[in-house]
């Protein structure tokens, strides 16, 4: 007979180590787990005592993993991966089917994935793909934590653990009402839009594509700016006078399309983006992986419209 001695880790010490991970905070930690963050700082403190060794760092306002913590969080990527396959071999008669779980950095893609997932679920019936829809999340370190499979990004981190496949590049473009003054031009820049009420989904202006790459290189700072949740909304405020917005083209495909608002490129170039499927390294030639990321680089309209 085998014997073990006592285990000082539990399953829960894994998913709360995985949590900081991807959050990098215990307050965003807590509405992943659905847990106050007061109860995971006395399970943080519990558990550093019972491994000897700090999980954590504070960075300012956020919390990085040790290398004793990032230890833990790559080792729970495969206990966690272990049980969830162990429960689909046990769960009823059928063979297990294999689950991807994927996640995006930009919920406009609500729009065509739907139907890739549908199309892909199709054409490979053994594999079922999950779509992790946290709003708060970050994608990469989600793939990191092991919270994710493979998530659709549009910017890099570096960090050698994370292979990136690119997948298909857009446009950004500027979006106005009909009578607004930008409607018969075909392009505007960066300074045009000093004097501009602009309409920006509510995420950190870092985060932006055109704070980062158009507005903040030139110095220029819109006359106001309103963060708006929905897509829908921002369009509805832009055909209605009140702004202008920044959107991928194929988001604002419908309304040009119905001549609601008129789409402007951005400088003479264009405002593009590359997208990529990230994924852990060294699991990017896994069959399902691969055969995912191949629809996602299928041709389609909505990922392939530009201004004119």
């Amino acid at each position: 007979m085998h014997k073990y001695r006592d285990l000082a880790l539990e399953i829960r010490d894994f998913r709360l180590v995985g949590a900081i991970a991807a959050e990098g905070t215990l307050a965003r930690a807590s509405l992943r787990l659905h847990l106050t963050p007061s109860a995971l700082s006395h399970h943080l403190l519990a558990l550093e005592a019972r491994v000897g060794a700090p999980i954590c760092r504070r960075e300012g306002r956020r919390m990085r993993l040790t290398p004793a913590g990032a230890r833990l969080a790559e080792a729970g990527v495969r206990v966690l991966e272990a049980l969830n396959e162990a429960e689909r071999a046990v769960n009823g008669a059928e063979p297990a089917r294999e689950v991807v779980r994927l996640s995006t950095a930009c919920h406009t893609t609500y729009y065509w994935l739907p139907s890739v997932i549908a199309a892909f679920e199709a054409a490979v019936p053994t594999v079922d793909v999950r779509l992790v829809a946290d709003g708060a999340g970050q994608p990469s370190a989600e793939v990191l934590a092991g919270q994710v499979d493979v998530a659709i990004v549009s910017t890099r981190a570096r960090d050698r653990r994370l292979h990136y496949l690119p997948i298909f590049r857009d446009e950004m473009v500027a979006v106005v009402a009909p009578g607004h003054p930008w409607a018969g031009r075909d392009r505007v820049s960066a300074q045009d839009f000093a004097t501009e009420h602009l309409i920006h989904y509510a995420s950190a202006r870092s985060e932006l594509t055109i704070f980062k790459d158009v507005l903040r290189p030139a110095g220029v700072q819109p006359r106001r700016v309103s963060p708006v949740l929905l897509t829908e909304a921002i369009l509805e405020m832009v055909r209605s006078g009140l702004g202008v917005a920044v959107l991928a083209h194929w988001a604002a495909a419908p309304y040009v399309e119905r001549g609601q608002v008129r789409a402007v490129r951005i400088t003479g170039r264009g405002l593009r983006r590359q997208w990529y499927a990230a994924v852990r390294a060294g699991l990017e030639r896994t069959p399902s992986i691969r055969h995912l990321v191949d629809a996602l680089r299928a041709p389609g309209i909505f990922k392939t419209r530009t201004a004119k």
